[in-house]
């Protein structure tokens, strides 16, 4: 085939990929009954169903519990599951009023012994939070319900939902480029990780979406906006980067940077804390 007809087959496959990627769907809308305003819709390409995406979360989380009973990781401490649970269940009470569906969802919560400083929660409502996440906060319920309030906003957004259909729609349209072209397995595999190189500024917007919807939950759960936003200071402090890595964070990380988002959450906890229990 003459060059003409390989730039018009590589364009036409790079186009299906952009297509695929442009076909989205909003990120679902609270009820009418809802009280929390959700952000703005970012593209959110759902290549399975809901109830797919749930199964998934479902039996990955039973692998996930089995395998930590077996290795005698999971926190049995009465105290610290208590606490946690009395948070989740404020918190979850507000994600079934914004977002019906997760009425359906079969909430559950475990503590995982790990050092790292981490929680989350799975499609189907499943979620975990570390030990040392608990640590950093010191058992404060406005710290920790800031970071479920966060984990939740991705589940109830779908985001784990809209990551596997761009994963599938790239990764689809690319292996019709690599076999057009008679690419080997090694380039192919350099072509995929260039594209998840570009997708890295929507799940930027992921997050960003999950930290507003978060302390928007955990505000409207009747916890202090302001003092749980404090977490997020911790975290910096925690696990400080190096220099390097710090400048490379915008545009290597799935994740706005430390600075940005502690900057943002404080302002977005200071309006809440400002605005009247009713209009949250």
């Amino acid at each position: 085939m003459n060059g003409w007809g390989s730039a018009w087959r590589l364009g036409a496959c790079l186009g299906l990929a952009s297509a695929l990627l442009a076909c989205s769907e909003s990120a679902p809308r609270a009820g009418s009954q809802a009280r929390v305003s959700t952000p703005p819709a970012v593209v959110h390409v759902h290549m399975i169903s809901r109830e797919l995406s749930q199964e998934i979360g479902e039996r990955t989380y039973a692998e996930l519990i089995e395998l930590l009973t077996l290795q005698e990781r999971l926190d049995t401490h009465a105290g610290d599951k208590r606490r946690l649970d009395a948070i989740a269940k404020r918190l979850v009470r507000q994600a079934v009023v914004a977002y019906p569906f997760s009425k359906e969802w079969s909430w559950e919560l475990n503590i995982v012994k790990d050092d790292d400083i981490n929680a989350s929660c799975m499609p189907g409502g499943k979620m975990t939070v570390n030990t040392g996440l608990l640590a950093l906060a010191r058992s404060d319920e406005h710290k920790l319900a800031t970071v479920l309030g966060h984990e939740i906003a991705h589940a109830l957004l779908e985001h784990g939902r809209a990551s596997i259909g761009r994963s599938v729609a790239t990764q689809g349209a690319l292996t019709v480029v690599a076999q057009s072209f008679k690419m080997g397995q090694l380039r192919l595999h350099t072509l995929l990780e260039g594209v998840g190189t570009v997708t890295l500024p929507l799940e930027r917007e992921h997050e960003r979406e999950a930290d507003l919807l978060g302390m928007q939950l955990m505000a409207r759960a009747g916890f202090d906006p302001v003092r749980g936003a404090a977490i997020w200071a911790a975290m910096q402090d925690a696990q400080p980067a190096p220099l390097l890595a710090q400048r490379l964070e915008l545009y290597l990380s799935s994740h706005p940077s430390g600075s940005e988002r502690l900057v943002t959450l404080t302002e977005i906890a200071r309006q809440l804390a400002a605005t009247p229990p009713a209009a949250r």
